[in-house]
């Protein structure tokens, strides 16, 4: 290993936890990747997905799963966006040699720009937006599920099973993509139904892909589903445009299928984000240490 520091960048979304290792030189180590990390939703599950990824990440690199002590680490996490929250995590818990604990947005922003003037829009299992101009900071969506995350993959995947069963029901016609997931639950939507009384937004989120499939062969549900989508996300991106931003990045899971759905006039106010949500966090912790 080249230096004697360590770097640890860690992402935490709804569905997924993923952690990536550097060295000093910025050699690559190892990475990891676990369940959900969400500290809205359950900060011990969320200590555990983070722990999970980062022992992934060091035994990749040859070492031990208690040698975070040596790692300062960056981390982003869903629901960390508020102080309190982030107190939650961190009271009695000290994995790493430091740590420094940011929202799942803010260490996108940071990757997709490098710290430089930006927004991004997340569109992962939900949907939040984060930007900076200067010292003014600037927050849209990200609210929770219940009143929030439009746009995102557990939002399409939920309209995806609504639209299933107006499809049983006559409401809308069948398509190949109502038949193909009604066909998971035995045909009719009570065993749909009982599955939904016991899912997570991972679980939803799971059924985005399937959409995005169903749609590039033009099936109408599908379609409808993403047009509904893309008013969202063009309105985010819209306010973000309003208040004063100019460069905005598209980031998260399923960021690279919904660009080709938005419009050009939509597309024409991006740019590629210069690195991922990892490397924001492992950025995060460099500047924690100077």
């Amino acid at each position: 290993m080249n230096g004697t520091a360590l770097f640890l960048g860690i992402d935490g979304g709804a569905s997924r936890c993923r952690a990536r290792l550097r060295d000093m030189s910025g050699k690559l180590l190892g990475e990891g990747h676990s369940g959900p990390a969400n500290i809205a939703v359950d900060v011990e599950q969320a200590r555990e997905s983070v722990m999970e990824a980062a022992a992934g990440a060091l035994l990749t690199a040859g070492l031990a799963p208690n040698d975070t002590i040596l790692c300062h680490a960056g981390v982003g996490l869903a629901g960390a966006a508020t102080k309190d929250r982030q107190q939650q995590l961190l009271e009695g818990w000290k994995p790493f040699a430091t740590i420094r604990l940011a929202s799942d947005a803010y260490i996108a922003w940071l990757g997709a720009h490098g710290g430089e003037d930006g927004a991004v829009v997340v569109l992962g299992t939900g949907s939040v937006c984060y930007g900076r101009i200067g010292a003014r900071e600037h927050f849209l969506g990200g609210w929770g599920s219940e009143l929030s995350d439009e746009g995102g993959a557990a939002s399409i995947g939920r309209e995806c099973l609504r639209r299933s069963i107006w499809a049983w029901d006559g409401r809308i016609g069948m398509t190949p993509l109502s038949e193909n997931v009604l066909a998971m639950f035995g045909g009719t939507p009570v065993s749909l139904i009982a599955a939904v009384r016991k899912a997570t937004l991972a679980d939803h989120a799971a059924y985005a892909p399937l959409v995005f499939q169903f749609a590039e062969q033009g099936d109408d549900v599908a379609v409808a589903i993403l047009r509904d989508a893309v008013v969202h996300v063009s309105r985010m991106i819209g306010c973000l445009v309003s208040n004063g931003f100019g460069r905005i990045a598209l980031v998260g899971g399923i960021a690279s299928p919904m660009i080709s759905w938005l419009p050009d006039d939509v597309r024409a106010h991006l740019c590629a984000p210069r690195n991922d949500a990892n490397e924001g966090a492992i950025m995060m912790a460099r500047q924690a240490i100077g």
